[in-house]
Parts: structure tokens; sequence; C-alpha cells
């Protein structure tokens, strides 16, 4: 089975493959460069690949794993204006998954409370605010509820490399 699917960023795609000899592909077009995040929401064991014309740019990942704080190496992709293919591969079951533009992220500023909600609770939500290099700042967490897995923060530079993270539950937590 080998499905190609058309999507734009900020689209939830929902899939399954039937067997673990299945491949779904999925083609974008980026009519100018972006910093796309990937948001898993349902995963099993499925791996994904993203190429371009050229190379590939990720190779055999593991789809649930592929937006966790741990992965410092795919978390913002910054890519060139083109074609790109995405698939899935690897095991049979269902999957969910969106890209998210960075250039769509919602501009917060300094001082304010913003309460975000999450639907559904294990989505990602992108923010941006502005900084000056040397000016320091802080991200205060206030407690969550609701919540199968802590909810965390990310932070990345606008290039799409993540400086740190942090638990968003107002718990204190070493790493």
């Amino acid at each position: 089975e080998f499905r190609r699917v058309l999507f734009r960023s900020d689209q939830l795609v929902t899939g399954s493959l039937t067997t673990g000899a299945s491949t779904q592909s999925y083609h974008f077009r980026l009519l100018q460069d972006r910093t796309l995040a990937i948001d898993v929401l349902q995963a099993g064991t499925q791996r994904w690949n993203l190429r371009d014309r050229f190379s590939t740019l990720v190779s055999n990942t593991a789809l649930k794993d592929s937006d966790n704080y741990n992965r410092t190496d795919i978390q913002g992709l910054t890519l060139p204006a083109g074609e790109y293919e995405m698939t899935i591969s690897a095991a049979a079951g269902p999957f969910q998954f969106r890209w998210l533009d960075t250039a769509n992220a919602a501009l917060v500023g300094p001082d304010l409370v913003q309460e975000v909600v999450h639907t559904p609770a294990n989505s990602t939500r992108l923010m941006a605010f502005e900084g000056t290099v040397g000016t320091p700042w802080s991200y205060v967490g206030q407690p969550a509820t609701g919540f199968a897995r802590r909810p965390y923060v990310m932070v990345w530079t606008p290039s799409g490399r993540m400086l740190t993270y942090d638990f968003a539950d107002g718990r204190s937590e070493e790493h």
C-alpha cells in the first residue's frame, strides 16, 4: 500500500498503516523559507523520513518521540522554499500529526499572564516574544491539571535551535 496525500502546514493529518510493510507519503511545498515544528498527536512505533529533491533531511526517526523535548535534533527544521516529501512506514496502526509554521506563532508580551488551552491536551502551541541579546528573561509556569504527562515549554532561537526547556506545571525540576 502506497498513498500520496498533499497537505499544508498547520493542517491535521490523520492516517493509518494497515501493515508494517505499508508506506504513506505526504507532499508539501513551501513558497518561502520557513521554520517548521512537528506536532505529533498520536503514533505507535511508526518511523518517518523527510526529504527534498536533493537529500534526506530526517531519516528513520520514531514518529512518537519527534516532538519530545529530548529530541534537540529535529525540533525546529529550517527549510528553504521548495518541494518536500514525508514518508511514514514500519508499523501498522493509526497516527496523527501536523507541521506547525513558527511564522504563525502568537506574539506574547512581557509581564502578562497567558492562559493557554490545548485542544487536544497533548498538542503543541507556538508562541513568540521579542528578546534582546543580553537582556534577562524568565518564564513562570503555573500549576496545571488534566495532562497525562507533565506539560513543558521549549525556547528556540529564530533559526529553530532549542535553547532550553522546562516543565510548565509550577513544580521545580532539575535538568
